[in-house]
């Protein structure tokens, strides 16, 4: 599995319009600057979208596990999205779980519970966390479907 494939997939996603959620919206650029970081995604349309993508490729008896590593820098991320709300802009993060047998999505507070916490405190501010199920198929990577994302506290799965 390749953690750069995952906004490959979400790029192409939305040229094509294949993922309802952000319908209304257009492209802008990849890879822009907000704050103190350089977030996946800034779309246009009925106002501004800012989207972050995070590859998942964790799956324990069907629970997509989010991330599979501490990270300061997805942290950071949550919070970046997090202040983009209060500035007036939707915000959203993106599991994109590169394996079908995920049923569920939620963060890995047996690696990260920092990450946790700071996923479910950006989500009560208006940050949208959503999952999508990709599968590789004759050496592509496809979206499969939504996955419902469980930000429910102490998720710990070891």
């Amino acid at each position: 599995m390749d953690s750069r494939v995952a906004n490959q997939v979400m790029k192409e996603a939305f040229s094509s319009g294949k993922l309802p959620q952000f319908s209304r919206y257009e492209l802008v650029r990849s890879e822009p600057f907000y704050g103190r970081s350089r977030l996946d995604f800034l779309l246009a349309g009925n106002g501004f979208c800012i989207v972050e993508v995070k590859s998942c490729t964790l799956v324990r008896e069907g629970i997509a596990l989010s991330p599979d590593a501490p990270t300061e820098r997805g942290r950071r991320h949550l919070s970046e999205l997090a202040r983009a709300v209060g500035e007036g802009y939707r915000a959203s993060i993106v599991f994109v779980i590169q394996r079908d047998d995920a049923e569920l999505s939620r963060p890995n507070d047996g690696t990260d519970p920092d990450f946790g916490t700071t996923l479910r405190e950006a989500a009560a501010k208006g940050v949208e966390a959503i999952a999508l199920a990709a599968r590789y198929r004759e050496r592509r990577v496809e979206m499969m479907s939504e996955v419902p994302v469980d930000l429910s506290a102490s998720n710990k799965v070891n």
